[in-house]
């Protein structure tokens, strides 16, 4: 890891230049690799200056800081990064991360990271990541774990704040996710369809292609034209989840797959993400029909014209 400090003295034309290796200070001129670098403990000591992460030691600098950094491995809480390759641009109001590329979840991940020394620091996150496992990229970022399967994500992210709540809640930005060969995981749509709200709902509803693209502000998602592919299913999705208390609210439209022509069934979901409540949205099924008896005669034959073809034909 080679880097270069650049600090004005008089003349000004003139500067100062220290390489660094893993925390030492070597021969200038010499280029070495740090293989594996462990920031846990300053990560743990920035945490201890009542929530101030850019380092002091920036904000005393006359000059700016530039490096060419490549590291072999890099170990965050909950988070490693393999093979990285980033340019770092710092003085004392900024650190930023650009030409950033790095090994991430089984993927390769490109873009920018940057840091403004605010009060709370501003953090800004642009990631374009391809063939990355994206129920652990879930995780670390938002918290949760609905989706699975391998896919490619286009991450543009801002949020502020001393603490992990605080920068949910700040999230603007977007997220964008064409997963393949995964599940969303809590919801059984098979069985919803095959045995109505009355048979088993948890579980998970395996596809082999989902699509998102969410907008998001003040820490919450919205998305319109969701869709899940499976061999039996084709569902799309508008709603939207606060990312701070995982709160959940989707319109959904369960079509079947195999015969695209018949009548799909509206949900609605509520609840949160793990425990979410599922119900059939009987005013977009039944048409404003009032009578209860009524509609579930409609569910009832909806149900039974989406599954009669699983059913073997009688002799």
């Amino acid at each position: 890891m080679e880097c270069r400090i650049k600090r004005h003295i008089r003349p000004p034309t003139r500067c100062r230049k220290i390489q660094i290796y893993a925390g030492r200070r070597t021969a200038p001129g010499s280029r070495r690799r740090a293989a594996k670098i462990k920031p846990r403990p300053y990560l743990d000591e920035f945490r201890q200056q009542n929530g101030k992460i850019f380092p002091d030691i920036l904000g005393r600098l006359s000059g700016n800081v530039e490096a060419h950094l490549k590291i072999g491995s890099i170990q965050l809480p909950g988070l490693q990064l393999d093979d990285m390759e980033t340019y770092l641009h710092a003085d004392k109001d900024h650190i930023a991360l650009s030409r950033f590329k790095s090994g991430l979840y089984g993927g390769h991940t490109e873009g920018g990271i940057s840091i403004a020394n605010t009060r709370p620091a501003t953090y800004r996150l642009q990631q374009n990541a391809s063939n990355i496992q994206i129920q652990p990229l879930l995780q670390d970022l938002f918290g949760f774990h609905s989706f699975s399967g391998n896919g490619d994500a286009v991450i543009d992210l801002t949020a502020s704040g001393e603490n992990r709540k605080q920068l949910i809640r700040s999230l603007q930005g977007s997220l964008s996710l064409n997963i393949s060969n995964g599940a969303w995981h809590g919801i059984d749509m098979d069985s919803i369809l095959k045995n109505g709200l009355s048979g088993k709902i948890s579980g998970s509803t395996p596809f082999y292609r989902f699509t998102l693209n969410s907008e998001i502000s003040d820490g919450i998602s919205r998305h319109i034209d969701t869709e899940l592919f499976s061999d039996s299913l084709y569902v799309t999705s508008n709603g939207y989840t606060n990312l701070d208390t995982q709160e959940l609210s989707e319109d959904v439209l369960i079509r079947n797959a195999v015969h695209p022509k018949n009548k799909p069934i509206p949900l609605k979901i509520t609840g949160t993400v793990d425990k979410p409540s599922i119900t059939v949205d009987y005013g977009r099924l039944t048409g404003g029909i009032n009578s209860r008896k009524e509609k579930q005669k409609i569910l009832e034959d909806t149900l039974l014209e989406q599954w009669q073809w699983l059913k073997p034909k009688e002799p």
